[in-house]
């Protein structure tokens, strides 16, 4: 059965950096893959359709049914794999079809499934109705088991991981400090970050740090101004991420300021290509992110929300470089170890097959 090829389709947002590995890397293991997505985007490797239409909600949600439930005879796939979970993924999961495969990512358990009583059911409904649920650690399984009351044996724990060959230490200038890759948003805890940074710059004044534009990006800009940080944390543009590993390279520490009281989003995918490519990363203490992060040895832990241990974090890694390249390496160990992208394609593979052939008989 492992030698036959398969025809994956993936219900997904095609513009998201994320659904590309799985496209391009199951394309290359030779599947006929497609993707049904809200919006259109070019994937490698991927026939894409979108079911974008322009309507009042309501009859939106059925007008993306029927394209989704026409889309999905028409290809007629061997199996279905949804990415994030949400109403267009419970539409995905109305036509029928199985087997069926969920991803879920972190954020649609606080966004879509714990939002309200009406999308907490349809969450639980997605996850019943899914032959096999990945997710990202064992604390989102466990979760899930009390939670929703599922069977274990359902549940897949797969960090997707990153290709080390691809995100790598490469030899650059490094022109950032400290590297921040979220949106100005509070969703993100952005003023975590900014609070932090306000105590790094009096140990080092010419501390240059990062961040992007979002949906709090005024208030952002007003704590800024309050603590005179205009020189110290810079405006970046969107970075493509076939670019990515040159900007993380040119960067001294990564650091994620979200967090996250329910399980599922433990770490971040940037988390992941930093910590490939050598640098140590500053993580909150999110439920999971025990599960491949040890303090002091991959990387630094500190308390949700906590700025003052934030910083403590950062000026512990810039005041000392031994530490900073023993923990860049240990990184990239557990990456190459645990986190590898290229043995976790492989993995899910073969749960393709095993729930292709169980789905046979």
């Amino acid at each position: 059965m492992e030698n036959k090829k398969l025809r994956i389709c993936y219900l997904g947002d095609a513009r998201s950096p994320h659904l590309l590995p799985w496209t391009k890397s199951f394309s290359k293991f030779g599947h006929d893959i497609h993707v049904i997505s809200p919006h259109y985007a070019e994937l490698s490797g991927a026939k894409v359709y979108a079911t974008k239409t322009r309507y009042n909600k309501f009859i939106n949600l059925f007008l993306t049914y029927r394209k989704i439930r026409k889309l999905i005879k028409k290809i007629n796939p061997d199996i279905i794999h949804i990415h994030f979970l949400n109403a267009f993924a419970f539409l995905g999961i109305l036509s029928g079809f199985c087997p069926v495969v969920s991803s879920v990512w972190g954020s649609d358990i606080a966004l879509f499934g714990e939002r309200n009583p009406i999308t907490n059911s349809v969450f639980k409904y997605i996850l019943k109705k899914s032959d096999l649920i990945q997710v990202f650690d064992k604390a989102t399984a466990n979760f899930f088991v009390k939670r929703y009351n599922l069977n274990s044996k359902k549940i897949y724990v797969l960090l997707w991981g990153v290709n080390p060959s691809v995100f790598k230490p490469i030899k650059k200038r490094k022109k950032i400090h400290v590297l921040y890759l979220r949106k100005t948003s509070k969703k993100y805890s952005i003023n975590t970050y900014i609070e932090a940074i306000n105590l790094v710059k009096k140990e080092f004044p010419k501390v240059i740090s990062t961040m992007l534009a979002g949906e709090d990006y005024p208030e952002a800009q007003n704590l800024i101004r309050k603590y005179k940080l205009e020189q110290n944390i810079k405006n970046l543009e969107w970075t493509a991420h076939g670019k990515l590993p040159q900007l993380l390279n040119s960067s001294l520490i990564y650091v994620d300021s979200f967090h996250r009281r329910l399980p599922g989003s433990s770490i971040g995918m940037t988390s992941v290509e930093a910590m490939a490519c050598e640098l140590p990363v500053v993580l909150a203490n999110n439920p999971g992110v025990s599960e491949y992060i040890k303090h002091n040895y991959n990387g630094l832990i500190y308390n949700q929300k906590d700025f003052n241990g934030l910083a403590e974090c950062i000026i512990k890694l810039l005041k000392n470089e031994k530490l900073r390249n023993r923990i860049g390496k240990n990184s990239r160990k557990t990456v190459i170890d645990k986190m590898n992208w290229n043995k976790s394609a492989k993995n899910m593979e073969k749960r393709y097959f095993e729930l292709v052939e169980k789905n046979r008989r």
